[in-house]
């Protein structure tokens, strides 16, 4: 999985409260247009299909996190 860019990072943790693409952009201080093309490039990101809908993308990104915590757990960069 590639990583995320901030921005990216920041619109997917709103898209998980709930927020809507107006919502965000307003937040953010940019278009909806440009909040768009942000969620196809994190659904490129997570390999998620483009039809998917948004409870899709943040169940699978919430996933990628898990995952990636797990990995550093194994290999020691996390101490629990």
């Amino acid at each position: 999985m590639k990583k995320l860019s901030k921005r990216e990072d920041f619109v997917i943790k709103m898209m998980e409260k709930g927020f809507k693409s107006r919502e965000i952009a307003l937040e953010l201080g940019i278009s909806q247009k440009t909040v768009s093309t942000y969620i196809d490039r994190i659904k490129t990101k997570l390999n998620v299909s483009r039809n998917a809908n948004q409870y899709k993308l943040v169940c699978v990104w919430i996933a990628s996190v898990q995952e990636k915590k797990e990995q550093d757990i194994l290999e020691g960069e996390i101490i629990i």
